[in-house]
């Protein structure tokens, strides 16, 4: 009798054994296939092929100021594509239209030149904002929002 109790035991034991690694098989399989198609890109928020021209491309209004002055109330900023990493910025105080080089990190567009490396031009959704020191040594700003 208790060589059958120790046969049975073991028997018992040796299925739940077959039993929990089956079980925790399944349940590995289920996990990794949750974990591998959880690991898709995040391009969401990065604009489509880094056509960033494309996206900040427009007629922006918005006031001029300067000392904490407004200069102009209503002033206008055009941006035209040139290619996909690069615009050119017409505005009265440039003087002429400017070419600058398109970045795009954390939603925001940064606008950058070597020619021009007192200014900082950015877009943030369809707001644009220009800060530079003016000829009379003062920050003047821009911001607008895109129409």
């Amino acid at each position: 009798m208790r060589i059958n109790q120790f046969i049975n035991n073991n028997l018992t034991k040796i299925k739940m054994k077959e039993i929990t690694k089956k079980l925790l098989l399944a349940l590995m399989t289920f996990v990794f296939a949750f974990t591998f198609s959880a690991c898709g890109g995040d391009d969401d928020d990065e604009p489509a092929a880094k056509d960033y021209a494309s996206k900040i491309s427009g007629v922006y209004t918005g006031q001029l100021s300067s000392g904490g002055h407004v200069i102009e109330d209503v002033y206008v900023v055009n941006i035209y594509r040139i290619s996909n990493g690069a615009v050119t910025v017409n505005a009265d105080f440039f003087g002429s239209s400017t070419n600058f080089n398109v970045t795009y990190s954390n939603g925001i567009y940064t606008l950058s030149s070597a020619n021009y490396d007192n200014i900082t031009i950015y877009v943030q959704n369809k707001t644009l904002t220009i800060t530079f020191l003016n000829a009379y040594g003062t920050m003047t700003t821009f911001s607008g929002v895109r129409d």
